[in-house]
């Protein structure tokens, strides 16, 4: 699990250290983008509100690419 590597642009150390099998979360939509375009079709991405908090509560955020 890598948290924010598409912020920080370490997406690519984290996929060539675990054979692509790496799980990002990214909570900033500028990181969560980057890591998409640049390896969404490789790595498994998910977008996920800072507190982690619940579904249907009023900060929730959950996306994929």
């Amino acid at each position: 699990m890598a948290e924010e590597c598409g912020q920080y642009e370490e997406c690519g150390d984290f996929a060539k250290a675990y054979a692509n099998r790496v799980f990002v979360i990214e909570y900033e939509a500028s990181g969560y983008s980057r890591a998409c375009s640049a390896w969404g079709a490789k790595l498994a991405i998910v977008q996920r509100d800072l507190d982690v908090s619940a579904a249907g509560s009023g900060g929730y955020r959950y996306r994929s690419c």
